[in-house]
């Protein structure tokens, strides 16, 4: 049987300190292990062995870059899916094993299990609700693509103590649609070396000149490496160059995706609101249907429900108190970083290379969600 995470970890200030720097800004350059030792007034030694033990405690599951999906064509999509209390383990298992999900929970509402998938091609979302719909206890499935994105800003700022760290709306969107690709014009969309992307999107080593050994790895140069990096981050296609965390690891064991039902006329100006908040990690409008009539989503992390629900209330301030529905994670299924690399090569190759194949990666079991085994 699958197990859950163990409990939050114990931190101390200096790890706290380093995992909030790590996320918000990291140093592109050739020892940024160094300038963040610098910043925090340790030594570079200390950095990379906190930094191995928090890796190993599972704190922190990777440094590398947040891409814009839409600036390589890629498109995401949510799917919600209803399916027997009796059922759901298995059906969450089951999709979670698919290549293009990311992201797999159940959630506390009727319409109980929620997954996100990004691909190169329209007809891998059609597959997915099709073969969700075959599964045995699944009474509906519901593709819910971004109509509009105010937020996207996963940061904890733990020196602070409270939520996702705020950000900018104007850093936190890059003004686009990751839903939408098909805007961009072809220059924006330019093909990337897939060597030089597979390189990006590695783990960064733990060594005092991380990029040298990717250079190495890769057959690349280490000027290259970094210069790409910079030039990426600066004109949006990397949304964030940092750490990528365990929010449960880190003492965030509740997270409740809100949804609210906002007249059309108003979404712009509520999202916008929504977006400022710094429990807010991620905030769209997405299509409403007769089951779920709700189209403004925001994403909220923190230390307990009592804190979340603290939280939407305050939030339901600025919808002017629109129904809503609070779908708070019970379960996490999978949670796993994009493989880009692998997703341009698939639209690069035969048709049929776009598919719900299974494969590996993310959590790899169901896990509870508020810290329990």
């Amino acid at each position: 049987m699958a197990q859950g995470v163990s409990g939050p970890a114990e931190l101390s200030d200096q790890d706290r300190s380093i995992v909030s720097l790590i996320q918000a800004s990291f140093p592109l350059v050739r020892r940024p292990f160094e300038a963040i030792a610098t910043r925090l007034g340790t030594s570079e030694e200390t950095v990379l062995d906190r930094l191995a033990s928090l890796r190993k405690a599972g704190s922190i599951r990777k440094i590398g870059p947040v891409f814009e999906p839409a600036r390589f064509g890629i498109s995401s999509e949510l799917i919600a899916v209803q399916v027997s209390p009796a059922e759901l383990d298995r059906v969450g298992e089951a999709v979670s094993l698919w290549r293009p999900v990311t992201h797999c929970y159940a959630r506390s509402h009727p319409i109980n299990l929620w997954l996100a998938a990004l691909s190169a091609g329209e007809q891998v979302f059609e597959e997915a609700q099709a073969r969700a719909l075959a599964m045995p206890g699944v009474s509906g499935v519901w593709r819910l693509p971004a109509v509009r994105r105010f937020k996207v800003a996963v940061r904890f700022d733990l020196t602070r103590g409270t939520g996702p760290d705020v950000e900018s709306p104007a850093a936190a969107t890059n003004g686009m649609d990751d839903a939408s690709p098909a805007v961009l014009s072809s220059s924006a969309r330019e093909e990337p070396d897939l060597r030089l992307l597979a390189a990006l999107e590695t783990d960064l080593p733990l060594r005092p000149e991380p990029f040298s050994v990717l250079a190495l790895d890769y057959g690349l140069d280490e000027a290259r490496i970094i210069s790409t990096l910079q030039r990426w981050t600066a004109d949006g296609r990397i949304r964030r160059y940092g750490a990528l965390v365990s929010h449960l690891r880190l003492g965030f064991v509740a997270n409740a995706m809100t949804a609210w039902q906002v007249p059309a006329d108003r979404v712009e100006e509520v999202g916008a609101a929504l977006a400022l908040s710094s429990h807010v990690s991620h905030c769209y409008e997405r299509p409403a249907f007769p089951e779920f009539p709700f189209n403004l989503y925001a994403m909220v992390h923190e230390r307990s429900r009592e804190r979340c629900m603290a939280v939407v209330e305050e939030l339901s301030g600025r919808c002017g108190d629109s129904p809503r529905a609070v779908l708070f994670s019970t379960s996490e299924f999978k949670k796993s970083s994009p493989r880009y690399a692998e997703l341009l090569a698939e639209r690069l190759g035969p048709p049929q290379g776009a598919s719900l194949r299974t494969g590996t990666g993310g959590t790899g079991a169901k896990q509870s969600t508020d810290g329990r085994r």
